[in-house]
């Protein structure tokens, strides 16, 4: 690895052995073993550990294979002479057994890669997980299709290249560039259905046909090829405009939908889901699908509003151009930007699909491209247009700015402004049945000039459109002033005329136009081109048998000149409004300025031998390098024979399945290390001269990769070289490559099928001046805990399970490494090449900053980048500084709200939806703080659950499981009711079952091993429920926790005094009173001795607690538990067996009995809190030991500095089998059964203050996410919002937010949690923050939208809104409400336990889940009635009444089993629910029929 002299070479004989399958379950991947090599240290004295060696057979010396030799290569079994090597890979490089081979020692610096290319798989690797497995490959050799494990995750070799092409073996060094790319990503088809959808394309195709049949098809089967595994949504969207000149001539339902662009044309936006969040192995049926949805779509969406009787505006489609492009992507970005919530650990990576009928130009909106462009840009994510039109012969994509400020003040069409956007990846798709020896046109002669040649006729001479305005602009007075026309003029080429007013016609105009002899410019910013006439002929290449639609032409015919007054606009005397033009079939003449957002993805494509970035689907006719189209055309991702990336030249692709030929590398040049030095584009060295179609670069010398010059001050001063500025050119998203118009695109099935993720890597640092022009500069310190300052590990047990309560301290260089890591995962880049290890004694940023002096210190520092923001992290001996450069003059970012009419699937109509366009400010992000909840790992001063800290989110529900009832639903196909659930009649034993198994489920989570309680309850003598007041009740015998809000009271802080009860509890006088009056018998003060050995309620506490210490008991536990005292118990199982020994009828007040002991001091919480009360549930309680004074863990935690509930779960349980006194005396008090007693009010009183967090709050935790110990190297924590309640007609809530762990990891724990909790009784299923996404929230997802099912029923309706109007009686709502949660429960849905606290009906909206997870379902508000009226606009329904229905999406197929049921499940449960809403066999009238005006109201 040194670079050293290779050992001689040495022939052996080849043998081939096979290894044991890995976790992964594929051969010939690596082992801990490294087995891989075998051979004998015998034969190769010389080899050590890390060696690089090469083998190949004699006679073939082209299939050659590199691997790393470690310690446990060198094996006593393996012969004299002999080498073996694993079987799959001896396959793959052709190498046969019993033959001799070369072993060859190599240099590992002459065989190092320049990229490799890594594939994921059904998992999510966080950028940081990615810089992480890249350091740690770093050092190691690769081959193709070689499994790479790094912790928990998982990566596959695709593609290597060194010096210019594709290899099939190689090292990784510190200079290889790492692309990792996904085969799970998270993708988003849009397909425009523009009005050319409908016609056909020069092969006699509908464009519609050629991107379903042809593109998608193919797509698919390249998805299916590389078993890549999307989840797929899949859109078809449209604009449709309005012939009408005012509002008033539209009805008032229909308004509320309607826009209007900068024409002052009303228009509506159309978005259907065809599917949503799906992964599917075969894509037929959505094919099916799609041109099913086609036959009728036109037609639905332009007569969408007409009804009988109604006069509308004439409807008609757009075209592609005049698309709603950018507002679709708009969609996607707003999705993708909150990729942290509801996080997923299935897949990585985002990409959107626009699939469009254009030729690559469309009209857009200014302020909307700057913010798609910004969004885009920052968040990392791939866009791809598609085009199905022919490639036109200017520079595409081109976007046509709206001018709205100018035609809203003429009313005249003017000369419009144009964007390039480099930022959009682009292809243009060719269909397979195309004849390739046909001429297609690529550009589109005016009808005026076919008809002039066709009659014989010549054309009228007419002066070029753009001398004119050139000719304007030269002539305005200010023009000198504005610096950028200045710097203009020194770039024009001297040889450059300017066109005559006596162009010899048309001809010459076009020979002068190609050759770019036109005065241009290009506009910071945006890279915007303007200009009257551009190119109009070329701007209608979709399909030449389509009438031209160019409205240059039909307003300004070609025999007469412009006139006068229609120039006179283009003047402006605002020089800041008057542009050039840019020659859109040349703009390689015009080299711009290099910045940060070009540079954002350049490390993820390959290198040609010059050291430019090549996109491989973009082929030039002639210029390109034959080598480069050789080996470029070579992509695993790009198979057939027949694909469509160069129309005129079609090589073989390799395939996967193909056995690789790779020629060794040996010339190796010498890479010293990464710098960045500078490079001018143009007019700079004779390199870049030589090279007019890219950037010429030099990577052998030093890893350049096109930024600027590191100068003296910061950028440190062994770089002392001219600075320049440097330049790129202004098509490409690189800006190395050229554009010509003989260059042809195809399709980049590389990145449709496997889409590569955001690089960590960047090149681009601004120089000195404009680090000091344009940015401010501040610092902040972070110091790390002093080793010797820190707590003593406390660890009991095992030495590798350390104590819970302790902290480890980061070290100064895991802090190091862990600052950098949570910039990576927001969205920043390294500056490769910035890193230096010395750093110069002046360090002088501006005024600001003083000088600082570091003599003879040894530091380390990178730079990161985000967009303008640029990071510098400097590691000292003691301390870390961290250097924020943030824009001095930031961008405005615009606030954009938009509306358009949006249809999910298992919706028969359009609803309006609206959200918002925006972007958040990097530079006010609060680094600050985030460092610090870093280095205190989210305790303290700086938790993780600031509102500004943007956090990993994933939400989880623990629901019981109903696996017979859903079994028996889906097999039932005769039968399609599914009212069948009965959730609430359990049984006591039923409930009880359900508490234990939540008790073992938290258990799970709280990593406890100790010895389960059987059950020892004798049905015959548990006490019965009071039938006589049930009965009154009119209810079942559960403890609904939906109508009970305060189950647990509202105190939040527990008291030391003594409870009422606690006092009176002695004379038993309080609990008579609360027995006698609810009809409860009293037990025996002498207790069932057969059970008890003599133990009542009378008898001595401390009796009782010997009893509880029995070993056959099993309720204290005195076996070794880590981070626990001996001696402990849980207080759930406690109150379960004094109720079934001393015969307390319900644990109320056998909790009392407990917080007599706490007052006592035999017992106290485990964390050594005296003043912590008893409650009833999961927590911990410790026996007081005979003369301890402190408790061991309080001390502990002192030493800690953390609480007991920050590293324990505990949650209180509320049974309905068990807890009966706050039930029946709430209930029986409303109906007026229950006089004032003063026994009842003390025992509600001291019930009340029991449990310190009330019902529906929540509870934080810390965990450790590598709970199981899978060896991770890094502290890795999250935090655990939960519900501090459980009752089991709830569900129960689980939130995890992180930021320092991995992916891979934190996927693997919740799978272990999800594969433990059904053998409990329950099942673990991921729910998103916000299921319902209704448009009113400003988070909401703008591609989802719930359902709606309305209550159709004329009685009930009839009823409702002539209750509506009299105010004397608003009972009528609150039993449509009661009436509409009965309906839920029977459909097997249990409530969230946030809706204990909207009490008010009328004002809040209550959310359910059902049991199996896969849905949910909300009774909205009355006073969101207005909103309601808004989104259903059917009159024959009442909007109150009703539900939102709404699938879960995060509920994948991975997390799919028995218990959640499959689609079909799903599916026939809405049919049912819509049916039974609809009053289908009358269950509805006769459901309402039983809740009548005189019957009682419970509270909610």
């Amino acid at each position: 690895m040194d670079g050293s002299a290779p050992i001689g070479m040495r022939i052996c004989k080849f043998q081939i052995h096979t290894v044991t399958m890995g976790r992964a379950g594929t051969p010939g991947e690596e082992t801990k073993g490294g087995d891989e090599l075998r051979l004998s240290a015998r034969d190769f004295p010389d080899l050590k550990d890390g060696d690089i060696v090469e083998i190949y057979h004699v006679e073939d010396e082209f299939s050659r294979l590199l691997l790393q030799v470690k310690n446990t290569s060198f094996r006593a079994d393996v012969g004299h002479n002999t080498i073996s090597v694993e079987d799959s890979i001896a396959k793959t490089f052709q190498l046969r057994a019993y033959q001799n081979v070369i072993v060859k020692p190599v240099p590992f610096k002459e065989v190092e890669l320049n990229l490799l290319e890594l594939t994921l798989k059904d998992q999510y690797f966080s950028r940081s997980d990615m810089w992480r497995n890249r350091n740690a490959l770093v050092g190691s050799c690769a081959h193709l299709h070689k499994k790479l494990e790094f912790g928990c995750g998982r990566t596959t070799v695709h593609e290597m290249w060194a010096k210019g092409g594709r290899v099939a073996c190689g090292t990784i060094g510190e200079n290889t560039k790492i692309v990792y790319r996904s085969m799970t990503a998270n993708v988003y088809i849009f397909i425009q259905m523009s009005v050319e959808m409908w016609e056909f394309d020069h092969y006699g195709d509908l464009y519609f046909e050629k991107s379903i049949k042809g593109f998608l098809t193919d797509l698919f089967k390249k998805w299916q090829k590389q078993q890549a595994n999307h989840d797929v949504t899949i859109v078809m969207f449209s604009r449709t405009f309005y012939d009408a000149d005012s509002l008033e001539e539209f009805p008032c339902k229909m308004r509320e939908g309607l826009l209007r662009d900068y024409k002052d044309r009303f228009y509506e936006d159309f978005y259907r889901i065809v599917v949503q969040n799906e992964k599917y192995d075969d894509w037929t049926f959505a094919l099916i699908k799609l041109k099913t949805i086609f036959h009728s779509y036109n037609k639905t969406v332009l007569n969408f509003h007409n009804h009988p009787g109604v006069q509308l505006p004439r409807a008609y489609n757009s075209s592609a151009s005049e698309g709603n492009v950018l507002e679709v992507l708009n969609m996607g970005l707003n999705v993708f930007e909150k990729h942290t919530v509801d996080r997923s650990f299935e897949r990585t990576g985002q990409m959107c699909v626009v699939i469009t009928p254009s030729t690559g130009v469309f009209e857009v909106d200014r302020e909307l491209l700057t913010l798609t462009k910004q969004k885009s840009i920052d968040y990392g994510i791939g866009n791809d247009l598609v085009f199905m039109g022919e490639q036109p012969l200017h520079v595409v994509p081109l976007f046509i700015l709206h001018n709205k400020r100018n035609w809203k003040k003429s009313g005249i069409e003017e000369p419009v402004d144009y964007a390039i956007p480099n930022w959009l990846n682009y292809s243009y798709y060719t269909s397979k049945d195309a004849d390739p020896h046909v001429f297609v046109p690529r550009i589109r002669i005016p009808e005026k000039v076919l008809a002039a040649i066709h009659n014989g006729t010549p054309l009228m001479e007419e002066p070029a459109p753009t001398e004119k305005m050139d000719t304007d602009v030269a002539s305005t007075p200010n023009r000198r002033k504005n610096k950028n026309t200045g710097k203009l003029q020194g770039n024009r080429p001297r040889g450059g005329r300017r066109l005559s007013e006596s162009a010899a016609g048309p001809v010459n105009f076009a020979q002068k136009f190609l050759l770019g002899e036109s005065r241009t410019q290009v506009a910071s910013g945006v890279e915007a081109v303007h200009g009257s006439f551009l190119l109009s002929s070329s701007l209608e290449t979709a399909n030449p048998l389509r009438p031209n639609a160019t409205k240059i032409l039909e307003n300004k015919p070609l025999e007469q000149p412009l006139s006068d007054q229609q120039r006179k606009p283009t003047k402006s005397p605002n020089p800041r409004h008057q542009r050039s033009l840019i020659n859109p079939l040349a703009p390689s003449k015009i080299p711009v300025k290099l910045t940060s957002n070009r540079r954002r993805w350049v490390d993820i494509f390959p290198t040609d031998t010059s050291g430019a970035a090549v996109q491989t689907h973009h082929f030039r006719g002639t210029s390109h390098s034959e080598d480069a189209q050789n080996t470029l055309s070579k992509s695993p991702a790009s198979d057939g024979a027949r694909d469509t990336e160069s129309p005129s030249s079609r090589v073989r692709p390799l395939d996967d399945g193909d056995r690789v030929n790779s020629e060794p590398i040996r010339d190796g040049d010498g890479d010293e290390g990464s710098t960045i030095e500078e490079e001018v584009g143009v007019g700079g060295s004779d390199a870049a001269v030589k090279s007019p179609r890219r950037i010429k670069t030099n990577r052998a010398a030093s890893d350049v990769r096109g930024s600027p010059a590191l100068s003296t001050g910061i950028w440190g001063n062994e770089h002392k070289k001219t600075i320049g500025t440097k330049k790129s050119y202004v098509w490409g998203i690189t800006g190395e490559m050229e554009w010509s118009p003989n260059m042809t695109t195809g399709v980049d099935w590389k990145a449709l099928t496997i889409p590569a993720s955001l690089p960590i890597t960047t090149d681009y640092l601004p120089d000195r001046r404009a680090i000091q022009n344009d940015y401010l500069v501040s610092d902040y310190s972070v110091l790390p805990e002093e080793p010797d300052m820190s707590p003593v590990n406390h660890a009991q047990g095992d030495a590798q399970e350390p104590s819970r309560y302790y902290s480890r301290p980061l070290s100064l260089r895991e802090l190091y490494e862990e600052l950098m890591c949570q910039r990576l995962q927001q969205g920043f880049q390294l500056i490769s090449g910035s890193k230096t290890y010395t750093v110069d004694a002046d360090f002088r940023v501006s005024e600001k900053i003083s000088r600082k002096s570091h003599l003879n210190t040894q530091s380390e520092q990178c730079f990161l980048s985000l967009g303008r923001v640029f990071h510098r992290i400097r590691m000292d001996l003691s301390n870390i500084t961290v250097t924020r450069f943030t824009p001095r003059h930031p961008y405005r970012i615009p606030r954009i709200d938009y509306k358009y009419r949006f249809m999910v699937p298992d919706m028969n109509r359009y609803e309006v939806s609206w959200v918002t366009f925006s972007h958040e400010r990097f530079e006010e992000f609060n680094w600050n703080y985030l460092d610090f909840c870093i280095l205190t790992k989210g305790r303290g001063d700086y938790p993780l659950e600031h509102p500004q800290m943007k956090c990993w989110k994933g939400q989880y529900f623990v629901l019981p499981c109903s696996q017979s009832i859903i079994k028996k639903i889906s097999d039932d196909q005769s039968n399609s009711r599914c009212d069948i659930w009965n959730l609430f009649d359990r049984s006591p034993e039923e409930y009880d079952a359900m508490c234990d198994g939540f008790m073992r489920v938290i258990e799970m989570c709280n990593r406890m091993k100790r010895v389960q309680r059987g059950r020892k309850v004798n049905p015959a003598k548990r006490q019965p429920a009071p039938s006589r007041v049930l009965s009154l009740l009119g209810r079942s015998t559960h403890l609904n926790a939906i109508s009970s809000p305060d189950l647990h009271g509202s105190q939040s802080a527990p008291t030391k005094n003594p409870s009422p009860l606690a006092v009176q509890y002695t004379s038993l006088e309080a609990f008579k009173a609360a027995s006698n009056s609810l009809g409860l018998e009293v037990p025996s003060p002498h207790g069932s001795p057969a059970r008890t050995s003599g133990l009542s309620v009378m008898s001595p506490l401390q009796d009782i607690l010997e009893a509880m210490k029995a070993p056959f008991e099993n309720i204290v536990t005195f076996q070794k538990q880590t981070d626990l005292q001996p001696g402990f118990f849980l207080s759930y199982e406690a109150v379960e067996w004094v109720m079934e020994n001393l015969g307390i009828p319900c644990s109320e007040l056998a909790s009392e009995l407990f917080s007599r002991m706490i007052t006592d001091r035999l017992i106290v919480h485990a964390s050594g809190k005296r003043s912590f009360p008893f409650v009833c549930g999961f927590y911990l309680y410790n026996i007081v030991q005979p003369g301890e004074t402190r408790h061991p863990i309080e001390m502990e935690l002192e030493d800690c500095d953390i609480d007991f509930d920050q590293v324990w779960i505990e949650c209180a349980i509320a049974n309905p089998a068990k807890g009966r006194l706050r039930f029946l005396e709430d209930r029986t008090r409303e109906l007026g059964l229950l006089k004032q007693d003063h026994g009842i009010m003390s025992a509600e009183a001291a019930l009340d203050r029991n449990n310190p967090y009330p019902f529906s709050s929540k509870k934080s935790c810390l965990i450790n996410v590598d709970m199981y110990y899978r060896g991770s190297n890094r502290l890795e924590w999250a935090v655990a919002n939960y519900h501090s309640t459980f009752t089991p007609d709830c569900a129960f809530e689980i939130e995890l937010k992180w930021l320092q762990a991995s992916g891979p990891m934190f996927g693997e724990l919740m799978q272990v949690w999800g594969r433990r909790c059904p053998s409990n009784g329950f099942h673990l299923i991921p729910v998103p923050g916000d299921p319902f996404a209704l448009p009113s929230k400003a988070s909401s997802d703008p591609l989802r939208m719930p359902i709606f099912v309305p209550l159709q029923c004329d009685r009930i309706i009839g009823i409702i809104k002539a209750s509506l109007h009299v105010e004397e009686d608003p009972r009528v709502y609150q039993k449509l409400v009661h009436m509409q949660e009965a309906i839920l429960h029977r459909f097997g849905f249990i409530s969230l336990q946030e809706n204990a606290r909207r009490i008010d009906v009328m004002t809040n909206s209550r959310e359910y889940v059902h049991v199996s997870g896969g849905m949910f379902a909300m009774i909205p508000a009355h006073d969101n009635s207005k909103e309601l009226e808004q989104l259903v606009e059917d009159c024959n329904t009442l909007p109150l009444a009703g539900y939102w229905w709404a699938w879960n999406n995060c509920l994948t197929k991975k997390w799919r089993a028995a218990n959640t049921g499959d689609e079909a499940f799903l599916d026939k449960m809405l049919a049912d629910f819509r049916r039974f809403c609809s009053n289908d066999e009358s269950r509805l009238e006769d459901l309402w029929s039983e809740y009548t005006l005189e019957t009682p109201i419970l509270q909610f």
